[in-house]
């Protein structure tokens, strides 16, 4: 079972994810956060195995709510979910050790699959993502 927290700060989003999630057997929301800073402490009390992290939050944001989950040692796989196919997001995320960057445009036939590579230690990339990053 793949134990999952959900940080984004729109409730009708974190909402979608859940129930998508819910019909995955092997995956389990263990609980939400509405920004990067309550994202850090649910963390820290849920120890999920991955965190499903929007970047552009308020209270502190993905990046830096990632660099804090680091320095506490958390061991969670980050999948960002963000509405950003941005390539300086995307090169940043990676530089920050993410294992997963999927569009909210295509979560619903990504994440799932996003979520299961990040827990297996490999790399995920939305398609779109990863021809822009090959291109460059």
């Amino acid at each position: 079972m793949i134990h999952v927290l959900i940080v984004d700060d729109h409730h009708h989003m974190r909402r979608n994810v859940r129930r998508l999630l819910q019909q995955e057997p092997d995956i389990r929301v263990v609980d939400e956060a509405s920004n990067g800073r309550e994202g850090v402490e649910l963390a820290e009390a849920h120890n999920p195995d991955v965190i499903v992290m929007d970047i552009a939050m308020p209270d502190m944001d993905g990046f830096q709510a990632i660099e804090q989950i680091q320095k506490l040692g958390i061991p969670a796989k980050i999948v960002i979910l963000s509405m950003y196919a941005n390539l300086t997001f995307v090169q940043r995320a990676l530089q920050q050790g993410v294992k997963g960057y999927v569009l909210k445009r295509t979560a619903v036939r990504e994440l799932a699959l996003a979520i299961k590579t990040a827990w297996q230690g490999r790399l995920y990339l939305s398609p779109t993502l990863a021809d822009t990053l090959s291109d460059s």
